[in-house]
């Protein structure tokens, strides 16, 4: 059931919290007794991360949810709602996530370093 996993199998994503905030591309809230988990992605990642979990099999809710109209202005807000999922397919979704979360903010930071390089060949031209 939905409490069972976030008292008792909130272990399950231990690991991946723990390397996402090593890795500095998101930071998940620390649900006390509630069903669903928020996760900030790095600012303009959230779509990103979740259109490629769809790509992969894995449907999470739609990025900016828990906003106003759904829309987070800053494109950072994930919910996670592990509705009718097994431990296995939990535990299999969390480790999709966690690279997803991860690429999206590769191609983010990647973008930025090419838009800053051509800034800067432009002011030298």
């Amino acid at each position: 059931t939905a409490g069972r996993f976030v008292t008792e199998d909130l272990s399950v994503i231990q690991s991946a919290k723990e390397d996402l905030a090593r890795s500095g591309a998101g930071s998940w809230t620390e649900p006390k007794g509630g069903y669903f988990i928020s996760f900030n992605t790095l600012p303009g990642c959230a779509a990103r991360t979740v259109e490629l979990c769809k790509k992969a099999g894995v449907k999470f809710t739609p990025a900016g949810a828990t906003w106003p109209c759904g829309r987070d202005p800053e494109d950072r807000n994930i919910r996670l709602a592990p509705s009718y999922a097994s431990l296995e397919e939990i535990e299999l979704a969390v480790r999709l996530f966690t690279i997803c979360v991860r690429l999206a903010a590769l191609e983010s930071l990647a973008s930025m370093q090419v838009g800053s390089a051509d800034m800067e060949g432009e002011r030298i031209a």
